[in-house]
């Protein structure tokens, strides 16, 4: 969790650009924590941190099938290595996730 834990904090952070501020604001948005359920909030939130790369907002809007890190001066085969990459690692961590539980299951 980010050191500020007040929305108006995070919000505030997050307009001057802090990363981490703004993937805990996309966080909440998306959850509902700490305020109203807002998906298109957490989506440009989540944006916002993922353009000033914070790998976890990359990460998490791969997973979701809405971004895809290029760069702008990306070759085109750059460009499918990158999305492919954030792809792969996006199902890695799903992977992860789903093995956690199992074992968990199994204990």
């Amino acid at each position: 969790m980010h050191i500020y834990s007040k929305p108006w904090e995070l919000a505030f952070q997050g307009e001057c650009g802090d990363a981490d501020a703004q993937f805990e604001l996309g966080i909440r948005f998306l959850l509902g924590e700490s305020m109203v359920q807002d998906p298109e909030a957490a989506y440009r939130w989540l944006a916002l941190a993922a353009t000033n790369e914070h790998p976890g907002a990359q990460r998490l809007l791969v997973h979701l099938g809405f971004f895809c890190p290029i760069k702008p001066r990306d070759t085109l085969s750059q460009r499918v290595t990158r999305c492919m990459g954030a792809q792969l690692h996006a199902i890695a961590d799903f992977l992860t996730m789903c093995r956690r539980k199992a074992e968990a299951r199994k204990d």
